[in-house]
Formats: structure tokens, sequence, C-alpha cells
């Protein structure tokens, strides 16, 4: 029998990978940043584990989202649109519009994404190449 608690967890993983997939971010960078091990993330992610409040924050903060949009994701679908501010909006005819924007935000945000990892790369790469001077 599962329990109120264990729909919980799976319901906060499938949480946070939904946003992580959103804003593109790959697991292995985000357990790199975290210092999170790969097997450890991906049992939260599957609501395997519990997640501490610790590293809720941190996920919540290194996905730029709040604790409230991760625990409760569908209610949040545009990240800052509760359902309160959605009642307000045009339905239908501005969806479209919408999804437009947010699409085209999207692959802007996917393109920062990859110009920062490549910057990152070669920044590490550098600091790879001082420290082998170094010890030389």
């Amino acid at each position: 029998m599962v329990n109120g608690f264990e729909i919980l967890k799976k319901r906060v993983g499938a949480n946070i990978k939904k946003i992580r997939l959103i804003k593109g971010i790959e697991v292995k960078m985000l357990c790199l940043d975290l210092q999170i091990s790969p097997a450890a993330y991906s049992n939260i992610e599957r609501g395997v584990t519990d997640i501490t409040v610790t590293k809720l924050a941190l996920l919540a903060d290194y996905l730029k989202v709040s604790y409230d949009q991760i625990l409760d994701f569908e209610h949040h679908t545009q990240f800052g649109d509760g359902p309160e501010q959605q009642a307000d909006k045009e339905p239908a005819m501005a969806t479209e519009q919408h999804m437009e924007g947010y699409m085209v935000a999207l692959e802007q945000a996917k393109e920062e994404n990859r110009f920062l990892r490549e910057q990152n790369s070669k920044l590490l790469n550098m600091l790879a190449q001082q420290q082998d001077l170094v010890k030389k």
C-alpha cells in the first residue's frame, strides 16, 4: 500500500525533473555544480529518497524557482503564474501568443545555457593548464 508521503516524494521528484528539463539543465552539470552524486540525484527525481530541506533550497536556488514551485509544479505552470494570476489572463486567444513567446524565450535560454557552458569549459581548461604550469 502506498501512503501519502510516498506519493508526495514521487510528485516532488517528478516536479524537479520537469523544471530541470524545461530549463534545459543536464543532470551531469547539476550534480557537478551542487556536488550531489548522480545516483543520489536520480533517487530524488524518481521519488525514491526523501529530499532534505537543505537540498530543496539548493535545488530551488540552482533552478531559479521558489520552493512552492517545486512542491506544487502543476499550479505554477509558467514559474510565477499561480492560479490566482492566471484567472486574470485572456483565455485561448492569448495562449497561442504566450506559447510562441515562451518558445522563443526557451530557445534563447537554451542558447545562453550552451554559451555559458562553453565559457565554463574554457575557463576550466585554462585553470587546468595554469595548474599544470605551476606543478612544473
